[in-house]
């Protein structure tokens, strides 16, 4: 009988230990599982924010086309641009890209838009004649 209730005692205190095993399992499989869960929800909004990033930038592409740029140098501000951390918005990545093409593209490549536009003077020296009688302009 002694016998029977330490076996018994052993039987019951295993099963608990078995029991603490399993429910130590199921709460990693549960915090795996929302793991996993969160992971595809991340990724699934990252890839609509590559859909979106890739679309505005195709977008932004097309206007600078329609203003006059050749396709090589609107694809070649947008891959400059999009580099750039201050240029998340498609405001911000067009005014980059309009500053990026200005300063790199050669006057014989630029638009015809563009071209009709008058330059303007750094130096307001209306007026003003140097030593030898020209202006400054």
């Amino acid at each position: 009988m002694l016998y029977e209730s330490i076996l018994l005692s052993l039987l019951s205190f295993s099963l608990s230990i078995v029991k603490a095993g399993v429910q130590r399992q199921e709460r990693h499989a549960d915090r795996l599982e929302a793991a996993a869960d969160q992971y595809a929800a991340e990724a699934k909004a990252a890839t609509a924010g590559a859909k979106e990033a890739r679309d505005a930038a195709q977008r932004l592409q097309h206007a600078l086309e329609a203003m006059g740029f050749a396709p090589k140098w609107a694809r070649a501000a947008l891959r400059v641009t999009g580099r750039e951390e201050g240029a998340a918005d498609e405001h911000s990545r067009r005014s980059a890209a309009l500053d990026w093409l200005c300063l790199h593209v050669p006057l014989d490549q630029m638009p015809a838009l563009l071209m009709r536009v008058r330059p303007i003077s750094l130096l307001n020296c209306s007026g003003v004649r140097g030593a030898s009688g020209a202006s400054c302009i």
